[in-house]
């Protein structure tokens, strides 16, 4: 039993510390090198299966702030991000269903 929260509490860890390691690897590379550059760790993380990242990504292709704006994308990345877990990208998905129901 013991053994067992042991590798749990270790895991925990892991994870939080790679998170910890992920935002500020981020934070730095938009320091030195701007968004463009920034954007490059969150493709990254999209592509690892991160579904903040991912949603991050949709997010960025369908505003086209930093990059050229690709609905096709966005929403290929938001729904992967959706499929993942993401609340925020399932609710967008969810309003988005409810309109073209609207609508026909």
């Amino acid at each position: 039993m013991a053994v067992g929260v042991f590798i749990v509490l270790v895991m925990i860890c892991f994870y939080l510390s790679l998170y910890l390691f992920k935002w500020i690897i981020s934070k730095f590379l938009l320091l030195i090198g701007g968004e463009r550059l920034q954007l490059q760790w969150v493709k990254l993380g999209a592509h690892l299966g991160c579904r903040n990242d991912q949603f991050t990504l949709s997010m960025a292709y369908i505003d086209g702030q930093i990059i050229p704006q690709n609905y096709s994308e966005g929403l290929k990345w938001l729904i992967f991000s959706a499929k993942n877990g993401h609340e925020r990208a399932q609710e967008i998905l969810d309003n988005i269903s409810n309109e073209r129901k609207d609508k026909e």
